[in-house]
């Protein structure tokens, strides 16, 4: 019927004179990626897939470096231990 009738739509153009017709002004917005393509040649579909390609890679690399974090914390540890072995025995951790 009337968009600018929808469920929450006629209280903001009220309030805030925001625009009736959201899909107007939604297209009225270049997206990132129509840009990219525009300007380097290649299809919007395939900046795309490099851009979730970029997030999957940034995702692993963010894992793998709190597992290597995990990793060295638990190193630390063992070594803090081993200290403690060394002193309880009554040895010099260098004499050995």
């Amino acid at each position: 019927m009337h968009p600018e009738t929808e469920h929450g739509i006629a209280g903001a153009v009220g309030k805030h004179g925001a625009v009736a017709n959201l899909a107007t002004a939604e297209s009225k917005v270049s997206r990132f990626t129509s840009e990219t393509a525009k300007v380097t040649g290649k299809s919007e579909r395939s900046v795309q897939r490099a851009a979730e390609q970029g997030e999957k890679i940034a995702d692993a690399i963010r894992t793998h470096l709190l597992l290597l974090f995990y990793f060295f914390q638990v190193m630390a540890q063992v070594f803090d231990f081993l200290l403690v072995l060394v002193g309880a025995h009554g040895l010099e951790p260098w004499t050995r």
